[in-house]
């Protein structure tokens, strides 16, 4: 899924089950395991952050641009005939494009691998113990998804439009830095009204396009048709259902499978990884999970990085991924040791909490600031003083994220509450989510 669908993220879209997670802040102290947890979902937000700022102003270390080379730069028209009639090209000649060093799709694996673990592993708990229900589900999981993504949507609109139109054809809306970025002809017909709602819907590179320069967001699609597609398998599994029951749950599970096309459904036994890591007997005392993590994350990033030396196919990239980062998260939910008060404790916390906004709005922000600066449009020389400028942009994006998800994201419980329970929260008794 490298090209113009690189990234992730995720998202993740899902709550942390843990008291470090902002919408359950405690002054207890929590498991390592858990902190980690944080620590890796944040990381894997800023390797995709990084990965998108760097491309637009930086060539990757290893870059080594080969002439006539070809990015994508949107759907595929033979793996989605249905968004073939847009008329809009899969690839686009690039003079800048090249071999090097891009991590964003592996990490969105990461991201799939935990949500797996949080969402597939809370459902499964929930099942087991009969008090499960599509109605809280859904309300849970949408509240969570929308709550930020609606409004970053249509800053990404603003964004785009006010960038398309007064930073001019130097810009990088008209000159496409190999980051799978779409010419300016196609980025007007990608802020329209029907692609706003398809991508509202999660329709995003299965009926409509994702909207504008935002490439981040066909992860949520991933994201939101496995939420759909996982509970329909475990309910057609488990026992106590009749069995015409249990077959309609397949068969829609089938439907929907095939719905999402290929190119999306490929990657959902990556995310039922994390759920079986959920459910797994976790037999590892706490110091010996904690000396085997400390193999397992430099092997798992040397892979990634390995892999993509290797130039084998994405699939099985991202299927390598997901089995290492799987066995890796498996070391760390058995740290159960407690642990207080820390540095490494409050940045893993703090970029976990934004790591949902960060990823959903960090390239609108990021390449309305390029064209603000960087104009014409060019790769920059990596001297202290670029590298110094591209952090402090970095900051100003990471900056506005945090904003944003103070503003809607912080608040997803509350507005939950209100929404759909009409009873106020109890101050110091936040409401966890799975």
């Amino acid at each position: 899924m490298e090209s113009a669908l690189v990234y992730g993220a995720p998202p993740l879209s899902t709550g942390v089950e843990h008291p470090s997670y902002p919408h359950a802040r405690a002054p207890r102290p929590v498991t390592k395991g858990s902190v980690h947890l944080d620590a890796l979902r944040g990381g894997a937000a800023l390797l995709v952050f990084m990965n998108h700022t760097r491309a637009l102003y930086f060539s990757s270390i290893i870059d080594q641009p080969t002439p006539g080379a070809t990015v994508s730069i949107g759907i595929d028209p033979v793996a989605h005939p249905a968004t073939a009639t847009a008329k809009i090209p899969f690839v686009q000649a690039d003079p800048l494009a090249g071999h090097g060093i891009k991590l964003a799709s592996e990490a969105v694996v990461i991201f799939f691998v935990l949500s797996g673990y949080l969402v597939g592993g809370s459902t499964l708990r929930a099942m087991r113990l009969r008090n499960w229900s599509w109605k809280n589900y859904l309300i849970k999981r949408m509240t969570r998804l929308w709550v930020p993504l609606i409004p970053c949507l249509l800053l990404c609109v603003f964004l785009d439009r006010t960038g398309y139109r007064f930073f001019g054809e130097a810009s990088i809306y008209h000159n496409p830095p190999g980051i799978g970025l779409v010419t300016a002809t196609d980025l007007v017909h990608r802020l329209g009204v029907t692609t706003v709602l398809g991508n509202i819907f999660f329709l995003q590179n299965i009926r409509v396009w994702y909207l504008g320069t935002d490439v981040s967001l066909w992860s949520l699609a991933n994201e939101f048709w496995y939420y759909m597609i996982f509970p329909c398998l475990a309910l057609a599994f488990t026992a106590g259902r009749s069995i015409l029951l249990r077959v309609l749950y397949l068969v829609l599970a089938a439907a929907m499978l095939v719905f999402i096309t290929p190119s999306v459904a490929i990657l959902f036994p990556v995310w039922v990884l994390g759920a079986v890591v959920a459910i797994l007997p976790k037999p590892l005392s706490s110091p010996r999970a904690g000396l085997l993590s400390l193999v397992g994350l430099p092997v798992l990033f040397f892979c990634m990085i390995k892999a993509r030396l290797l130039f084998l196919p994405m699939v099985v990239v991202e299927s390598l991924i997901g089995l290492l980062a799987s066995a890796f998260l498996y070391l760390l939910v058995q740290q159960r040791e407690m642990t207080g008060r820390s540095l490494y404790r409050s940045l893993a916390g703090y970029f976990s909490q934004i790591s949902y906004t960060l990823y959903i709005v960090h390239v609108p922000l990021a390449i309305f600031l390029a064209s603000s600066i960087n104009s014409p449009w060019h790769r920059w020389s990596k001297t202290p003083a670029h590298l110094a400028l591209f952090l402090i942009l970095d900051g100003m994006v990471l900056a506005c994220a945090t904003l944003l998800w103070r503003l809607f994201e912080a608040n997803t419980d509350s507005i939950r509450l209100r929404l759909f329970e009409r009873r106020p929260a109890i101050a110091g008794n936040p409401v966890a989510l799975p």
